[in-house]
């Protein structure tokens, strides 16, 4: 028996809020995410950006996530690791202050001579966001400089929570200082309250014809005292603390390389409008990215499948969208189970892939009573849980904290119990039909950087997919890119019986889904022998003809966005250009913003295609002998006992709330808005 992990390439980070026009060479700047280079061939109308990660850090670990975040947004950002450690090249910011900004000195200069620009902006994290403030003023380059963002800098130095204090107190601070020579971090004592810091407040931080923006969390445990020791009190000088903006935002000092907010925030400063507001989504910050995205449960009967929607309704999680698996020849019908607000979907997103066996597709007539006979045998759910699913349901589906307590057997059952199929029955009898339980099957996680999990899960001989499974690389990401590797054997041990004789990205409009499914096919038939990076090349061809602009997206109808006031217009602008309606104005004026909305769903070929992978040791399709193809929704409803949700009508649902909230908000009608 098998079992498969799957990586959801759905690289929600790069998909976050209104994206402007993309810079030429866009294919260039889609560099795999830990694996940026400096892309010289890259034009804008904005300034080129120059980030600078923090101590420890390096280029493609840190304010990389950034990078690829504003690329796509018609920037051309540029890096280096400066200062690295002289045994470690991949440890950088470890040297003095006063020494490695000659590398950032150079860069700046290369920028601007290879790009013809006549001024950069500087972006840096910690120490980077130190050296952003420290290279326009000591090292005279600010009339090279333009803009400034400094993320978290130690501007006035910093005592690292205390530690620094506490040597001073223990008087043991020249131990500390000798360590931390010796062991090749000069910058750490630099950054604290070492030349650099003195040099840096030796006079006016802000030099003349710089704008600085300073952001910084209270929740800072490195950079302290948080927020005072960063912010700078000159005129000109904006600082922000991200809990004002996101009172609900929780990142410290190293996860504002990440933080959305953080990059919106960015954002304003490099175009000059802060102040603007955003719509505060946290949907790609760490705590989302690092959750499981889905998991997958086998069911065996009707029963089975009606008392599980009465657990997931516990949990705020309902059945969306009906998915039929025996179009690749699975005898199985499906739904997802989840969080169907949006508020729940933000603190919670993960979803459960649930299908329950259909007997009767089974072509083999023994096959089929086999499967009813085995499944007659088990009970699933436990006396407790079916009493506190009916206290639930006399409670309106609400339970108290005493009916909620849940006790744990000291003693678990083994998983399997039942007798082993024989007789050449099918495997998939094996895989649901012999589980004294529902288990959770598989695990998806999301992934930033899909290519690069899948080079690496080669590279140490794990049996994944030849080529990553949906469209090319995008810098609008749609639908899902996923991959999966072939898990260990499980072994299994059955007790003989003699009884027995035997698968964000933005969700698509279905306007947009049907030119998605198109492109896919005509993918598939032309890859058809083909090597990995030559059905690579097919799909980036072929998938040229679906825009890869939010614009153009949103436009052309192929998506669904949430949209939200960033500000008050004076009036009703007039409809110029390309724009067809009111709203689409106002999102190009910036004063409404149009977020895509995150896939949330599954694609059925994707899911069928990691339940074959189970049943077959080399990982490919396997004939599970099904006499019929056709779904049965109706059926499938009854024994649930609730209509499933249609993805589409949700999403639908979710844009037209959202129109509606704008619609009062500027106080214009529907119909005015071209709605």
């Amino acid at each position: 028996m098998q079992s498969t992990i799957a990586l959801a390439g759905i690289a929600a980070l790069l998909r976050i809020a209104h994206a402007s026009p993309v810079a030429v060479a866009p294919e260039a700047a889609r560099a795999s995410l830990f694996n940026l280079t400096n892309d010289w061939d890259c034009r804008s109308d904005k300034n080129p950006v120059i980030a600078l990660h923090g101590l420890f850090a390096q280029r493609n670990f840190d304010l990389n996530f950034l990078e690829a975040w504003l690329r796509p947004r018609g920037y051309c950002t540029y890096g280096l690791t400066y200062g690295a450690h002289p045994l470690l090249p991949t440890l950088g910011g470890v040297r003095l202050v006063a020494e490695s900004s000659q590398e950032i000195v150079d860069l700046i200069d290369e920028v601007l001579a290879r790009t013809g620009a006549p001024k950069v902006d500087l972006v840096g994290h910690s120490e980077g966001g130190l050296q952003a403030l420290y290279v326009p003023k000591v090292r005279n380059m600010s009339a090279k400089v333009d803009k400034i963002v400094a993320i978290a800098p130690p501007t006035h130095g910093t005592d690292f929570s205390k530690l620094l204090s506490l040597a001073d107190a223990l008087d043991v601070r020249a131990e500390v200082n000798e360590l931390l020579t010796t062991v090749g971090c000069p910058a750490c004592l630099d950054v604290a309250n070492g030349d650099a810091i003195k040099a840096l407040n030796d006079g006016p931080i802000v030099q003349p014809g710089n704008t600085v923006t300073v952001l910084a969390t209270k929740y800072d445990a490195i950079v302290t005292p948080a927020g005072k020791t960063s912010f700078i009190d000159e005129p000109g000088v904006t600082n922000i603390l991200i809990q004002d903006v996101c009172p609900i935002d929780i990142a410290g000092h190293v996860s504002l390389a990440i933080d959305t907010n953080v990059f919106e925030l960015t954002l304003n400063a490099l175009q000059g409008k802060n102040g603007r507001k955003f719509s505060g989504n946290l949907t790609s910050n760490l705590e989302r990215l690092t959750a499981e995205r889905h998991g997958a449960i086998r069911l065996g009967t009707a029963y089975e499948l009606h008392t599980i929607r009465r657990v997931f309704n516990l949990l705020d999680m309902h059945p969306v969208g009906y998915y039929d698996l025996s179009v690749a020849g699975l005898p199985m019908h499906a739904t997802a189970f989840r969080p169907t607000r949006h508020a729940s979907l933000e603190r919670n997103p993960f979803r459960v892939f649930t299908t329950p066996l259909r007997p009767k597709l089974l072509a083999s007539a023994r096959a089929r009573e086999l499967s009813k006979t085995l499944l007659a045998r088990r009970n699933i759910f436990s006396d407790g849980l079916l009493r506190m699913l009916d206290a639930a349901d006399s409670l309106a589906g609400h339970l108290t904290r005493a009916q909620a307590a849940v006790r744990s057997p000291r003693r678990r059952r083994p998983r399997r119990r039942v007798p082993a199929p024989q007789g050449g029955a099918p495997d998939i009898l094996a895989d649901i039909a012999c589980f004294w339980t529902a288990h959770i099957n598989h695990l998806t996680s999301r992934t930033l950087d899909i290519a690069r999990a899948q080079a690496a899960m080669r590279a140490r001989g794990m049996r994944a997919k030849e080529r990553i499974e949906g469209p090319p690389p995008r810098a609008c990401p749609i639908l899902l890119r996923q991959t999966s590797f072939l898990a260990l054997e499980e072994r299994v041990s059955f007790p003989a019986d003699a009884e027995a004789e035997t698968l964000v990205a933005a969700t698509h409009t279905p306007a947009g889904r049907d030119l998605y499914d198109a492109l896919l096919s005509e993918c598939a038939e032309k890859s058809v022998g083909l090597g990995p990076e030559e059905a690579e090349a097919v799909a980036r061809q072929v998938f040229a003809a679906f825009p890869d602009t939010w614009d153009s997206l949103r436009s052309q109808g192929l998506i669904y966005c949430r949209y939200s006031v960033l500000r008050q217009p004076e009036g009703r602008p007039a409809v110029a250009g390309a724009n067809e309606n009111t709203l689409e104005q106002l999102v190009a004026d910036e004063f409404v913003e149009a977020a895509p909305i995150t896939y949330e769903d599954f694609l059925p070929f994707s899911a069928a295609g990691i339940f074959h992978s189970n049943l077959s040791a080399s990982g490919q399709p396997k004939d599970v002998g099904i006499q019929e193809e056709g779904s049965d929704q109706p059926a499938f409803e009854s024994a649930l006992g609730s209509p499933v949700l249609d993805m589409y009508k949700w999403d639908a649902s979710v844009q037209k709330a959202s129109i509606q909230a704008v619609s009062r908000e500027l106080g214009m009608g529907l119909i005015e808005l071209g709605r």
